[in-house]
């Protein structure tokens, strides 16, 4: 039985070795710096099925000239600033008990100053 134990997991690593090697040689021309992301957008389900419920959205806005990030929240025709603890809480607020986020958007870190807002 160890013999046979032996073998399995010489065999593992050696196919992990093979796994990490391929890895690297696919990822080899990727630049390290420039794949950090942000999170950019949470999309948020509150209800019991996704047939049925309500769907909100934070979006996280850029403001180059005051060098400031404020999340907004897209609510129906409601659009307002939220302070990152609303999303990002471990208590939700009351009346969204139900509330949990579904779909996550992220953006190249490096692209950030190309979504800054320049017009306000």
């Amino acid at each position: 039985m160890s013999s046979t134990l032996s073998q399995a997991r010489q065999q593992w690593e050696d196919e992990l070795r093979s796994t990490q090697s391929e890895l690297e040689r696919i990822y080899s021309h990727v630049p390290q710096d420039t794949t950090a992301y942000t999170l950019h957008a949470v999309f948020i389900h509150s209800g019991h099925s996704p047939e049925f419920g309500h769907y909100w959205v934070y979006v996280r806005d850029y403001v180059r000239e005051k060098n400031l990030v404020r999340w907004l929240k897209f609510n129906d025709s409601q659009v307002s600033v939220v302070d990152s603890s609303e999303i990002f809480g471990d208590t939700p607020k009351q009346g969204e008990e139900s509330a949990n986020p579904y779909y996550l958007v992220y953006v190249r870190t490096s692209c950030i100053d190309e979504m800054a807002d320049f017009g306000v």
